[in-house]
């Protein structure tokens, strides 16, 4: 589908190890199936999940080897709706943990491929999820059972939560230094624009902030970075489509992560204009519901988030709804 950047990784063999060899021949084999798509993404090689919601997942080597998860939801279509992780029913309260009584409950944590069967159990035929904005605490061992998001969310015409960076709302999150959501608006386009806890937001189906522009109007925006596993969301020109892209990382020679720039890159090829970065690293989550059950892309094991976004599907008279 592409013309292969091949790079060869020189290693002296008198150096390697018996495992290094091995991770050297596997590698090896991934770079025969590149894709770092460099022209107009075939989206027609992409598996269709339902109507209207293409994934595919790609091996690849550009400078490294790694994995590349992406999907496109035509929200034009007018049957797809979002929903994002509620809530907690303890919303106000201190959290439980005795060195965390600063930090007020919001959401409760847990893995999104957790977040899609419940929403699934609930009778909602949620088909795609990915992992959503950065939160807090993160502090070891990474275990709290509930967390503050970072970003904007809004779900279902509510604020769900406010941007948690502005002001001082939280001192203890970082201050955000760029201003962007990916939003569903319920006339069925999307958009990519600032939104302000203060705004009217009925109008939106949904809205997830970010941290990290990427891409802006078809601008490669990107700042500096390493690679890294990433989640990034995008948007059409036209607010015809959203976009996602999750890519694994942190395994040497098999998995290395994409920068941002990287990122900016691919979602341009994909059909975005305008893409944001989302959380990453161990919570860069995507899930499908296939055959049954929820799949999980990436090659790293689950962490519990806080903030998930799925994608629900509501199928034509003349279609075979695909509930449980």
């Amino acid at each position: 589908m592409f013309t292969p950047k091949l790079r060869k990784i020189m290693i002296p063999i008198k150096a390697l190890s018996f495992t290094s060899v091995a991770l050297l021949l596997v590698a090896s084999k991934l770079a025969a199936a590149i894709v770092i798509p460099i022209n107009a993404y075939d989206w027609a090689a992409a598996r269709e999940i339902v109507l209207g919601l293409r994934v595919r997942s790609e091996s690849f080597t550009d400078f490294r080897p790694n994995k590349i998860h992406v999907a496109r939801i035509d929200v034009g279509s007018g049957r797809f709706s979002f929903a994002t992780t509620p809530l907690d029913p303890a919303v106000g309260h201190p959290m439980p943990e005795p060195d965390l009584s600063g930090y007020a409950i919001m959401m409760k944590c847990e893995t999104t491929s957790d977040f899609l069967k419940g929403r699934r159990a609930l009778g909602e035929n949620m088909v795609f999820a990915v992992n959503c904005s950065y939160f807090a605490p993160w502090t070891p061992p990474y275990t709290h059972a509930y967390a503050v998001p970072a970003d904007l969310i809004v779900s279902d015409g509510l604020m769900i939560a406010p941007d948690n960076r502005v002001g001082d709302s939280n001192p203890k999150l970082v201050p955000r230094n760029e201003d962007a959501c990916i939003v569903v608006y319920n006339d069925k386009r999307a958009g990519f624009r600032n939104v302000t806890r203060w705004e009217d937001v009925s109008g939106m189906d949904f809205a997830g902030g970010g941290y990290m522009i990427v891409l802006r109007d078809g601008k490669n925006v990107a700042n500096a970075s390493k690679p890294y596993p990433r989640t990034i969301a995008g948007v059409s020109a036209d607010g015809r489509y959203v976009y996602f892209l999750c890519s694994n990382g942190k395994f040497p020679l098999l998995y290395e992560g994409i920068t941002l720039s990287e990122c900016a890159q691919i979602m341009l090829a994909l059909g975005a204009s305008s893409a944001v970065e989302w959380d990453g690293g161990g919570s860069a989550s995507m899930v499908t519901w296939e055959n049954g059950k929820a799949k999980f892309l990436l090659n790293h094991g689950q962490r519990k988030v806080c903030n998930s976004v799925g994608v629900i599907y509501k199928p034509a008279s003349s279609e075979v709804a695909t509930m449980p």
